[in-house]
């Protein structure tokens, strides 16, 4: 506790103090420690400390090490984030069971900042497999990390595990898992999910479908927009081909002509899209990029083409009949301004 409030020197000199007369140091003052030279953005002092307490055979736990590489982030240290966390990992089993959890999600988090979203996602696996309860900010993270390395099937089970547990997703979270559903044709759960009957959705959820075919991404950060616009792309290959507007700013009535500046939410969605959807490339506009008519005729005619190889038989003909149905009705939620809000 002392530790917690004294400046970063004074905790850093109390520390050694503690270390060289070989009193008990436990997880506790590790984490005050460090938590206290991040706060003061004293990194380099921080680093130092533990190469110090490496060389003198003191082991710090997970908790120092998760400070560490938090604290690393962002700074000239950065790539000694993921050599740091490798190093901790063995140390979570070494942890009081009464702090088990605890070290587990440390671990869950610190893997996610170094974009090992192997480990990450295996580390809360082993949570839910030794029934620990998992915070919203560690499954987030998780499902961060996943979506980040293009793996939203697996930000979909961890928003599905976030469901049984009465936990909300952020927004990244949310729209990955959404995204998911419709690519997978899990169209129910998709519908289930969009209107929050199979988690609560974010708190900063705000509907983006303006019209059927304007698409507000403003309210949303960069990566969950980018999910958004994918999510519009798939559904909107079943809709009539018609321009696809999407809005990157606040817009001022009769603002027209092309974008004299780049914006950055504007040109991610626009090489998101260029990049993923072969034939889309987006015009810019004064804070819109627009996907015209005969863009997303083509996507209609790759997909009818998908569909016609995919029929066989009279049973095959029945499924995607069913399928149909339940893409009707996840079109009409996706691309209305306001059913999905009710």
């Amino acid at each position: 506790y002392t530790m917690e409030r004294c400046p970063w020197d004074s905790a850093i000199r109390l520390f050694r103090i503690l270390v060289a007369n070989k009193l008990p140091v436990d997880s506790r003052v590790h984490r005050a420690v460090a938590l206290t030279c991040k706060h003061a953005r004293c990194t380099e002092q921080l680093f130092q400390l533990l190469l110090e307490l490496r060389e003198q055979g003191v082991a710090p736990d997970i908790f120092f090490y998760s400070e560490v590489v938090a604290a690393c982030e962002g700074t000239a240290y950065e790539a000694w984030m993921r050599p740091l966390l490798v190093d901790a990992l063995p140390s979570v089993e070494l942890v009081p069971q009464d702090y088990r959890s605890d070290a587990f999600q440390a671990a869950c988090v610190s893997s996610a900042k170094c974009g090992l979203w192997e480990t990450a996602y295996s580390l809360l696996s082993d949570m839910v497999a030794l029934r620990m309860r998992p915070s919203e900010t560690t499954c987030n993270a998780v499902s961060l990390v996943c979506s980040r390395n293009e793996q939203s099937q697996f930000s979909l089970q961890i928003v599905e595990e976030m469901a049984r547990l009465t936990l909300s997703p952020d927004s990244v979270a949310f729209h990955a898992a959404l995204y998911e559903c419709i690519k997978r044709e899990r169209y129910k759960d998709a519908e289930l999910l969009y209107t929050g009957k199979m988690v609560k959705r974010p708190s900063s959820f705000v509907s983006w479908s303006v019209s059927r075919t304007w698409f507000n991404l403003t309210a949303l950060d960069p990566e969950a927009a980018g999910y958004v616009a994918r999510i519009v792309v798939e559904t909107g290959k079943r809709q009539r081909p018609r321009d696809v507007t999407f809005i990157t700013r606040p817009i001022k009535l009769g603002e027209v002509g092309p974008d004299d500046s780049e914006l950055p939410l504007m040109q991610y969605i626009q090489d998101l899209l260029v990049r993923e959807y072969e034939g889309i490339v987006p015009r810019k506009m004064k804070g819109r990029l627009i996907i015209p008519q005969y863009q997303v005729k083509r996507l209609h005619e790759k997909h009818g083409q998908k569909i016609r190889l995919q029929k066989g038989g009279e049973e095959e003909e029945k499924k995607q009949k069913d399928k149909r149905v339940k893409k009707d009705r996840m079109q009409d939620l996706m691309w209305s301004p306001t059913e999905g809000d009710s």
